[in-house]
């Protein structure tokens, strides 16, 4: 990304939209330089023993996934073909929504189902169903502390955090209401996604790659019926309803499946932390958005420094009311990470 940046600032005086190009490559050898020393000590030697054992393990393993990407890539298709034809700017205002989104997933899901996959895959090949169990109780327990203040802090603020971020240049009040509606729609879907990347990684580590595949087709299925059955009454809310109706449907599929994953006792845990934290971050969100429209109408100052100040208070005050309540109810997850940031933080401080 920075490489991006960086040759775009650089280089588009004289190359145009080609200096973006320069920056994805320069950006992808980076990607392979950075991690090689890490792998100094297993670095791979050449070998065309196409008769492997792991090899074979490979492909059987991949046929699954394979599958399930070129269903995921034909849903896109159809997604981008009616969106084109659900209103002029549907297509950019998806797209922006999808950033901010993504951003969050990327944050809470992808960084605590990538952590927890190593574990999983060492407990799973040892038949360590217990070590299994705690591992992935812990996971879904941490990302339901990030995921619920994250999704309903992002509904509570979307106008603001809108505002800041896009709402500059050729983004006019109209198209910054179109990227605030696809994102408010695309926020349930996001929610019930941040559970469904670990789920998926929980079969993974048990090298079971087709079920996650065979839901994923259905899902697929679900959401383009969906998006052709409502586009032409709903327009782009079809189409962004659409794909939180597909993660949705995906992950509670995937917890029904799973749901041996887990003993009664860490289902309990997972219940008590899930109720906790949603009905914290209702209580947080309802915070933010009256302390946001309280700022957008007394405010005043210059537009940018105003809108802001509309965005980081509320997101202060929404911040420390959830950690507080949750502290209070006793999330242990939540003080644990507290912990962990305060120690990782101290010796930063000192220098």
């Amino acid at each position: 990304n920075g490489a991006i940046i960086v040759a775009t600032v650089v280089l588009a005086r004289w190359l145009g939209v080609t200096s973006m190009v320069v920056g994805v490559l320069i950006g992808a050898v980076l990607l392979v330089a950075i991690q090689l020393p890490g792998l100094r000590d297993a670095l791979p030697r050449l070998a065309f023993d196409i008769r492997h054992p792991a090899i074979r393990s490979i492909f059987v393993l991949y046929v699954p996934i394979f599958i399930g990407l070129f269903a995921n890539t034909f849903g896109q298709v159809i997604d981008r073909s009616l969106a084109w034809n659900a209103s002029e700017d549907a297509l950019g205002a998806m797209r922006y929504a999808t950033t901010l989104q993504q951003l969050v997933l990327g944050l809470v899901a992808t960084g605590i189902s990538l952590g927890a996959l190593p574990a999983l895959s060492r407990q799973a090949e040892a038949a360590d169903e217990e070590g299994f169990r705690a591992t992935l109780s812990a996971a879904l327990r941490m990302t339901t502390v990030l995921i619920a203040p994250a999704t309903l802090g992002l509904l509570a603020l979307a106008k603001p955090l809108v505002d800041v971020i896009f709402r500059h240049g050729a983004t006019d009040e109209q198209s910054a209401s179109l990227i605030v509606l696809a994102l408010v729609w695309y926020i349930p879907g996001t929610f019930f996604q941040a559970y469904d990347q670990l789920l998926i990684n929980a079969f993974y580590a048990r090298r079971n790659t087709l079920t996650p595949q065979l839901v994923g087709v259905a899902a697929v299925l679900l959401y383009i019926g969906f998006e052709i059955a409502l586009v032409g009454r709903f327009g782009m809310v079809a189409l962004v309803g659409a794909i939180s109706v597909q993660w949705t449907f995906h992950a509670l599929v995937m917890f029904w499946l799973g749901r041996h994953f887990l003993g009664p006792a860490e289902h309990r845990a997972f219940r008590r932390t899930l109720a906790v934290c949603l009905g914290v971050s209702v209580a947080m969100a309802a915070i933010a958005w009256g302390a946001a429209t309280g700022l957008a109408r007394v405010l005043p100052g210059p537009a940018l420094v105003r809108e802001v100040l509309t965005l980081l208070v509320p997101v202060a005050l929404g911040a420390a009311c959830y950690a507080w309540g949750v502290t209070r109810l006793g999330v242990d997850e939540f003080a644990d990470l507290a912990r962990r940031f305060t120690t990782r933080l101290r010796p930063a401080l000192r220098r």
